[in-house]
């Protein structure tokens, strides 16, 4: 958690500066084309460089989650919510959530058309564990530097998407 910490104090500072520096270039006169392409490259550089620091971040986070944390399991158009219910040092065991859909938060539309029509839009869900949903153990892949589940990566937080077009 340390780590994590520290990575959005050092995000939060750059993100000053770039503020900073984004203020200055707009003060500058459009004449000064030598001072300005200058200080553009500079901006892009501290916006990749904040960028990874986002990335490391979300990978610190991500190898400090901990029982009771929501994760998303990725499939190949649909995701599934879960939860963490067990953690050793380089694997997690997950378990996947009830999540319904709230229809009064999405927003659908659906089209008839094509094979079976066409559905598209926001969907919002609720969730809450089930003790009777499947269970993963999922390991740390250093290559991946991530949680893999059946080839993809987790990502934090609970994130339901059922594909209506599937």
């Amino acid at each position: 958690m340390k780590q994590a910490i520290e990575l959005e104090k050092t995000i939060s500072e750059k993100k000053a500066e770039l503020a900073t520096m984004e203020a200055e270039l707009d003060s500058m006169k459009d004449d000064d084309m030598v001072g300005r392409k200058s200080l553009v490259e500079k901006l892009i550089a501290l916006d990749m460089s904040i960028d990874d620091l986002t990335e490391e971040l979300n990978i610190a986070k991500m190898f400090e989650v901990k029982v009771g944390d929501g994760v998303t399991r990725h499939l190949y158009t649909d995701a599934e919510a879960c939860t963490v219910i067990a953690r050793t040092a380089n694997t997690i065991t997950i378990r996947d959530d009830k999540a319904t859909l709230n229809r009064e938060k999405s927003h659908l539309t659906f089209t008839p058309g094509g094979f079976a029509g066409h559905t598209e839009g926001h969907q919002e869900y609720d969730y809450e564990e089930d003790v009777h949903g499947s269970v993963h153990k999922v390991r740390w892949s250093e290559k991946r530097q991530g949680f893999v589940c059946d080839g993809k990566k987790l990502t934090l937080g609970r994130h339901k998407v059922y594909d209506y077009n599937f």
